[in-house]
C-alpha cells in the first residue's frame, strides 16, 4: 500500500509542479480559439462576402511558405484551421519541451532527485509516471482548446464538427508531446538546459522545413522528414481534408519511440551523469554544471570573464544557427517573389497595409524577420532561465560567497545576457550581409541594420523583465517571462485576424519593433524600450538584493 501511495505521490507532485502553467495555457488559448468565432462572423458578414473570401483564400495560397495551405475557408472550422491550427502545436510545444527537459535531469541539477530515489520507486516507475504527468498536462490544455473551438461555433450561430474539433486538438496534443518527449531524451545526454535548446530549434527547424517544402518545389523533399509534416496531414474541422490516420499513427509511434529510447538510456546511466553517443568511450560523467570550478585560468578571473566564458558557447551556437537558416532561405527569395506577384491585384490585401508586399525589404519582413525575433526573444528567455537556475539549483550561495556586492553579481549576468544576446543578433546580420552580397540581393542597408538592431532591443527589454521577475518571484521567474512574450508575439502575429483594439496591441514588445525593413526602424520607441528594460532590472536587483536565497 506504502509503495502504491510512494508511486501515485510521483505522478501528483508532477501535476502540482506545472498547474499554474497548465491553467495559464489552456485558459489563454481556449480563450484565443473561442474568439475566433466572433472574428469570423465580423470579417465575412458583408454583402461581398464572396470576394471576400476569394482575396482571403489567395493570401493564404502565397503565404503558404507561413502557414501551410488553407482549406474550406468558407467554413468556419476551415477557417480556424487555416487562421491558428497551425501554430497550436509550437505554441504547446514550448511548454512540453521546457517541462520535457527538466523531468529527470531537472531535479538530479537541483538535487532533489536523490530523495524520490531514496524510496523504494523504480527508475521505470519513476519516468514513466513523470512523462504521464506531462502528458496529462499538455491534454488538459488540449481539452481548454476543444472547449474554445466549440464556445466560438456555438456562440455565434457556426457549424462545428465535435468530433472534428476534438481530433484537431488531440493531433495538437500529440505534436507537442513528440517534443516533450524529445527534449527528455535529449535530456539524457546534456545538462537540462541544453536540451530545451536543441529540442527548440529542431522543433523551428521542422516548421520551417514543412511549410517551405509547400511554398517551394525544390524543398519537397524536406517535408516527409518534418514531425509538422504529419500534423499537418490530418485537419479534421475541414471537410476537403479531414483525418489522416495513418500520419495520426506515424505520430505515436515516433513518441513511442522517444519514450522507450529514453527509458532505456535513463536505466542504463549513473544519476548525475550523461550518456555518450557512436565512437565516444561509452561511460558517464558527472554534468559539468553540477560543480563550480575553482578558477584556474585568465577566463576565471572576475564573475563577468566566468560568466561571458560560460554563455559564449551558447551565443555562438544560436547566432550560427539563425545564420544558417538565413543561409538556407536567401538564396529562394526571387522564387517566393515571383510566386507572389498576382497579390497586388487584390483590394482586400491592400487594405491590410501590404500593398508593396513583392518588393524584397517587405518579402524579408515577413519570411525571415518574422522568425528571428521569436528566435532572438526564445534565446533571451534561455539567458534568464540560466540566470534563475543559479539560485533554483543551489549554486548561487557558492558564487555569493566571495567578497561582491549582490549588486555587482547581478549587474555582472546582466552585462553578460546583453553581450550574448549581441553576438547572437551581431553573427546573424553578419551572415544576412553577406548572403546579400554573394547573391546580389538589393535591399535597405539602413532599414536591415535598423532590423537588426531592433532584435537586440527586444532582446534588452525581456532580459530585463526577466531578471527583475527572477528578483522578486523566486523561481517562477521563466514560466511567467516566457507566457508574456508567447502572449506579445501572439498579439503582433494575429492582431489584424482578431481585429484587436489598439490599447491591447499597444502592449505587445513586437508591435514597437515594427517592420524596420520596410519602412526604418522607430527610434524613439527603441529608446524607450531600453530604458524600461533597464528600470526592469533594477527594480528586480533591489528585491534580490533584500531577499533570502532560496532553493
Amino acid at each position: 500500500m506504502a509503495l502504491s501511495l510512494i508511486n501515485l505521490g510521483v505522478f501528483r507532485k508532477t501535476l502540482r509542479d506545472y498547474r499554474i502553467s497548465m491553467l495559464i495555457w489552456g485558459i489563454g488559448l481556449g480563450g484565443l480559439l473561442g474568439y475566433y468565432g466572433w472574428v469570423y462572423v465580423d470579417l465575412f458578414k458583408g454583402p461581398n462576402r464572396e470576394q471576400l473570401l476569394g482575396e482571403y483564400r489567395d493570401l493564404f495560397e502565397k503565404f503558404s511558405f507561413i502557414t501551410g495551405k488553407a482549406y474550406d475557408i468558407e467554413n468556419y472550422g476551415g477557417f480556424v484551421t487555416s487562421e491558428f491550427v497551425p501554430y497550436l502545436p509550437v505554441v504547446i510545444g514550448i511548454l512540453a519541451l521546457l517541462a520535457g527537459s527538466a523531468l529527470i535531469r531537472g531535479e538530479e541539477e537541483r538535487g532533489s532527485l536523490d530523495i524520490v530515489l531514496g524510496a523504494p520507486v523504480s527508475r521505470l516507475s519513476l519516468i514513466l509516471q513523470k512523462w504521464a504527468g506531462i502528458a496529462v498536462i499538455l491534454l488538459v490544455i488540449s481539452t481548454f482548446c476543444f472547449a474554445g473551438i466549440l464556445t466560438g461555433g456555438y456562440a455565434n450561430n457556426q457549424e462545428v464538427s465535435i468530433e472534428g474539433a476534438f481530433l484537431t486538438c488531440f493531433n495538437a496534443f500529440l505534436t507537442s508531446l513528440v517534443f516533450g518527449t524529445m527534449a527528455l531524451l535529449l535530456a539524457q545526454f546534456t545538462s537540462r538546459k541544453s536540451a530545451a535548446a536543441w529540442t527548440g530549434g529542431i522543433m523551428a527547424a521542422s516548421y520551417l522545413m514543412n511549410t517551405l517544402g509547400y511554398a517551394i518545389k525544390e524543398l519537397e523533399w524536406l517535408r516527409p522528414i518534418s514531425v509538422f509534416n504529419y500534423y499537418n496531414l490530418s485537419k479534421p474541422l475541414v471537410k476537403s481534408v479531414g483525418t489522416d490516420w495513418g500520419a495520426i499513427f506515424v505520430l505515436e509511434v515516433l513518441i513511442i519511440a522517444l519514450l522507450a529510447w529514453s527509458i532505456d538510456l535513463y536505466s542504463g546511466r549513473n544519476h548525475n551523469g550523461v550518456t555518450h553517443l557512436f565512437f565516444f568511450k561509452p561511460k558517464t560523467l558527472a554534468l559539468k554544471n553540477q560543480v563550480a570550478a575553482e578558477p584556474e585560468t585568465i577566463w576565471f578571473r572576475g564573475m563577468f570573464l566566468f560568466g561571458l566564458r560560460r554563455a559564449l558557447p551558447g551565443a555562438l551556437t544560436w547566432g550560427l544557427g539563425i545564420a544558417l537558416y538565413e543561409v538556407f532561405i536567401l538564396p529562394f527569395l526571387s522564387t517566393i517573389r515571383d510566386s507572389m506577384s498576382g497579390l497586388l491585384e487584390s483590394d482586400f490585401y491592400k487594405a491590410l497595409g501590404f500593398s508593396n508586399l513583392v518588393t524584397n525589404e517587405n518579402l524579408l519582413s515577413m519570411m525571415l524577420f518574422l522568425f528571428t525575433t521569436a528566435l532572438c526573444a526564445t534565446y533571451s528567455v534561455i539567458l534568464v532561465a540560466s540566470w534563475s537556475e543559479e539560485e533554483t539549483e543551489g549554486r548561487l550561495e557558492l558564487f555569493l560567497s566571495a567578497p561582491y556586492s549582490r549588486w555587482t553579481w547581478l549587474l555582472s549576468r546582466f552585462l553578460v545576457a546583453l553581450i550574448s544576446s549581441a553576438i547572437v543578433v551581431n553573427i546573424s546580420a553578419l551572415a544576412f550581409s553577406l548572403v546579400c552580397w554573394l547573391g546580389n540581393i538589393q535591399v535597405n542597408t539602413a532599414n536591415a541594420a535598423g532590423a537588426f538592431f531592433g532584435e537586440w532591443v527586444l532582446c534588452v527589454i525581456i532580459i530585463g523583465a526577466g531578471f527583475g521577475l527572477a528578483g522578486l518571484t523566486r523561481g517562477k521567474a521563466v514560466a511567467v517571462l516566457s507566457g508574456l512574450v508567447v502572449v506579445s508575439y501572439l498579439l503582433e502575429l494575429l492582431h489584424e485576424a482578431l481585429k484587436l483594439p489598439t490599447w491591447l496591441l499597444n502592449l505587445s514588445i513586437f508591435h514597437w519593433y515594427g517592420q524596420p525593413m520596410v519602412s526604418g526602424l522607430d527610434w524613439l520607441p527603441q529608446l524607450f524600450i531600453l530604458g524600461l528594460g533597464l528600470l526592469f532590472m533594477l527594480s528586480g536587483g533591489v528585491g534580490f538584493r533584500q531577499r533570502d536565497i532560496v532553493k
